[in-house]
């Protein structure tokens, strides 16, 4: 356990009495830590165009964004693929319906759009809408060297 992550205690015994067992047995569990960071999209338009995207992965994705701090993003976007790259624009038909914190683990490839939706996070009746945003979203899972 690496020393400055740790809890309040080193290690947990726990003694469970069976029924019919008159001595009691021993059980040692083991717990992992996971730490994850946090990233939240300031400037949609910049990012979603900024960010590299799947080759072969091409067509339109239709975002709608809630974003009550900043108000630039929010509204219907359209993200449009081709050849690695993207192009965003204001508009369409807003098949993907989400808040803008969940847009962050889709666009670092946390989280699928599939597991979003599934999570209740994302609202979606387009099956092609979260299949084509699977595609283009994927990729490893994020993660950093540093701890800060």
């Amino acid at each position: 356990m690496r020393p400055e992550v740790r809890p309040i205690v080193d290690e947990i015994e726990q003694y469970v009495s069976i029924a019919g067992e008159s001595l009691l047995s021993y059980e040692r569990s083991a717990w992992e830590l996971y730490v994850r960071w946090m990233l939240r999209i300031v400037n949609l338009p910049a990012a979603l165009s900024g960010r590299g995207y799947q080759q072969g992965v091409e067509g339109e994705i239709h975002f709608d964004i809630e974003d009550e701090v900043l108000a630039d993003n929010n509204g219907r976007w359209v993200l449009e693929l081709a050849d690695g790259s993207a192009r965003v624009a204001r508009g369409g038909d807003g098949w993907l319906k989400m808040h803008i914190r969940a847009l962050a683990p889709l666009f670092s490839a946390l989280y699928s759009a599939s597991q979003l939706r599934q999570f209740g996070f994302l609202d979606s009746l387009s099956d092609q809408q979260i299949a084509l945003a699977d595609q283009a979203f994927s990729g490893p899972a994020p993660w950093v060297s540093e701890m800060f």
